[in-house]
């Protein structure tokens, strides 16, 4: 049963990536590692590495469309000779890395949930146990939705890419009128290092930031059995993403 369209594909796909989510979660990361000058450059660099990426997906997509993706791929492009073994290995690290990803988005969510309440109740005493409550709360019912009303996701996806824009504007607009304005130096020369002694490591340890900001754009090839209108969706929005 084939519920999801291109809008709820496309939807997915950023809302899984969460690109100024991401990065408004994780920037402190970056501002301490490689700063203001370092976040700015790695993200360019990131953008391009990630765009490289994506088209070479969006061509494998457009050839072999399949849920399986990356270790399907390995198993169908891959010289003959390391097919099999290429395909396991990435089939096992693509696994290890979705289920990192779920932990560290319910982890997320969870502390700012607690960060929130910190915020609205000052007499509030936050201890570490709670947040890893409202993570494992968050884990189940995220995985109850997924189990149980799976033909609502579509309109989930609809509703919170509308949201995802509108709050991007809600938080972009205040930023670019009332925020101070920084010069010519603090915006491409302005780096950090926090003790790691050479300037360009500190800016790779602050990649994760940025980084975290492209992971997901895969999403729409993994959801190829769910989608009716598979390649138009699927190859516009992985290009795209």
């Amino acid at each position: 049963q084939r519920n999801f369209g291109f809008a709820s594909i496309f939807g997915f796909a950023l809302i899984l990536m969460a690109t100024w989510e991401a990065v408004l979660a994780t920037v402190a990361f970056g501002l301490g590692n490689g700063g203001p000058s370092g976040l700015l450059y790695t993200y360019i660099g990131v953008w391009i590495g990630f765009t490289l990426v994506a088209i070479s997906m969006a061509e494998m997509a457009s050839m072999a469309p399949t849920a399986g993706e990356q270790y399907h791929w390995c198993s169908e492009f891959a010289p003959r000779n390391f097919q099999k073994q290429l395909s396991y290995i990435v089939g096992w690290l693509g696994i290890l890395g979705w289920q990192t990803g779920v932990t560290i988005g319910a982890f997320v969510s969870g502390t700012i949930l607690q960060g929130l309440l910190i915020l609205r109740y000052p007499t509030y005493n936050p201890q570490r146990w709670h947040g890893t409550l409202m993570a494992m709360l968050i884990t189940f019912i995220t995985a109850g939705f997924n189990m149980f009303f799976a033909n609502w996701l579509p309109f989930v996806e609809d509703v919170i890419l509308f949201l995802h824009f509108a709050t991007w504007l809600a938080m972009l607009v205040p930023l670019w009128v009332l925020a101070p304005k920084a010069s010519n130096t603090e915006v491409w020369n302005s780096f950090v290092d926090s003790g790691w002694g050479n300037t360009g490591v500190a800016c790779l340890i602050g990649l994760l930031t940025n980084v975290g900001a492209f992971i997901g754009s895969d999403a729409p090839a993994h959801m190829a059995e769910e989608l009716s209108n598979f390649l138009p969706g699927i190859k516009f929005t992985v290009f795209f993403s």
